[in-house]
Formats: structure tokens, C-alpha cells, sequence
């Protein structure tokens, strides 16, 4: 049953397929990680009573980020839709009582943010009113300093922000290891797919030194002069 308190409300997942992932993230290829990370946030998601919209890069629309992002949100308003909540499937830590939150906030004309320790943001939820596509264009999209400009144009607004607690993106390796630091923060399956992830990576780079050794071996053994290093 839908919330009516939230009926004009619709959450955006904006992330990309599988092959995608697989170009732009190398480490997550494996065990087919960008699905089940896509599948989670559904998870989380469809339990909140609301509709909501996946848009992998198969649907959105524009040349750079910045352009599909702008271009999906004007989409889901175009829908007839009041508020729009984005979110990635890269952010294991993201709880339903975050969304909920975000809900609320959204209901109230408040803008929740949901800001990510690499300087951008993984939560981002609008009114239709606040919403102005060139503005939001004109933001550095996929930068250290996007979350910084956000805030700054939506106090130059005068749009009351709702900040929700900083939390960590799977972007590179080392990201892997600060989510399970991060342990109060996961669900069971978010941890496991991370453990998996982790080990996946430790045994190719064994396989990959296991080749190099024996590749070593195999090559002609010529006596010469020690090797000096200075």
C-alpha cells in the first residue's frame, strides 16, 4: 500500500549495468558485483511503499554525467512527479532509515543530501520547484568539490538542506576496505558481497605473482657480473 503522504514522490536509481560497470570498474567485473549491488538498492527501495525508476546508462540520455543525471531527474518530474529522490547502487552503507528520512525531508520542501567522503554526493532528493536543469548542469559533476558547489548553490537559493551522515562510494579497491571498516553501518549481505569482492581481488593478484614466478623460471639462466645498485 502506498503512502499517500508520499504518492507524488518517486526515487530515481541512477547507476549503470553490469557491462558497464565492467569498463569503468574493472574491480567489481567479478561474481557479477554491479547486479547484486543493482539488486540491493532495489531491495531497499521497493520496501518503502514509493515508485521509483532504475535508469542504467541503457536509458539515460546526454553526452557526460552531468547531462544524464539532469536529463533523468527533468524525465521522472516530467512524469508528473512532485519530488525526486536519486541514489546510486555504489553506496553499501545507505540504509532504508536514510530514505525514509530523505522522504520526510523531501515532503517538508526540504532538500536532503546525502554527502560521500570522495567530495560528492550519494543522496539527492528535490522538489520540482528547487529543480532548475541549467543551474544543476553548470555543477562539476564527477569532481572532489561537487558536493561543496551543490551547497553552496542551494544556500544561494535559500533551500533548506537536510544533511544526512557521510558515507563511503565504491569507486576504487581501497573503498572495499573502508565499507567493512564501516561494519555498524552494513546489512549482512552488503558485508558479504564486499568479503567476496575482496577475496576475488586477493586471489588474482596471487595467481598473477604465481605467474610471474614461473615465468621467471623458465627463462635461459646467463652468468654475468653482480648487480650493482646504488
Amino acid at each position: 500500500m502506498i503512502n499517500l503522504k508520499h504518492s507524488k514522490t518517486a526515487i530515481l536509481i541512477f547507476s549503470l549495468s553490469q557491462e558497464a560497470e565492467n569498463l569503468r570498474k574493472p574491480f567489481l567485473q567479478k561474481k557479477d558485483t554491479a547486479s547484486k549491488l543493482n539488486a540491493l538498492i532495489k531491495e531497499k527501495v521497493s520496501s518503502l511503499g514509493v515508485d521509483y525508476f532504475h535508469y542504467t546508462e541503457k536509458d539515460q540520455k546526454g553526452n557526460n554525467f552531468g547531462e544524464r543525471y539532469v536529463n533523468t531527474i527533468s524525465e521522472i518530474f516530467n512524469k508528473g512527479y512532485t519530488n525526486v529522490i536519486t541514489v546510486g547502487n555504489d553506496t553499501l552503507s545507505l540504509e532504508k532509515k536514510h530514505l525514509r528520512t530523505a522522504l520526510d525531508s523531501v515532503n517538508s520542501k526540504k532538500v536532503p543530501v546525502g554527502p560521500s567522503y570522495d567530495g560528492g554526493f550519494y543522496l539527492l532528493g528535490l522538489h520540482k520547484d528547487q529543480f532548475n536543469a541549467s543551474e544543476f548542469l553548470s555543477l562539476p559533476w564527477e569532481s572532489s568539490t561537487l558536493y561543496k558547489e551543490l551547497k553552496t548553490l542551494l544556500s544561494a537559493k535559500e533551500i533548506t538542506t537536510a544533511t544526512l551522515p557521510y558515507l563511503y562510494d565504491l569507486d576504487e579497491e581501497l573503498d572495499i576496505s573502508k565499507n567493512i571498516a564501516a561494519l555498524s553501518f552494513l546489512k549482512i549481505k552488503a558485508l558479504k558481497l564486499l568479503q567476496n569482492l575482496q577475496v576475488v581481488i586477493l586471489r588474482a593478484c596471487k595467481y598473477i605473482l604465481q605467474k610471474f614466478k614461473e615465468a621467471s623460471l623458465k627463462l635461459p639462466y646467463n652468468k654475468g657480473p653482480p648487480l650493482v645498485c646504488n
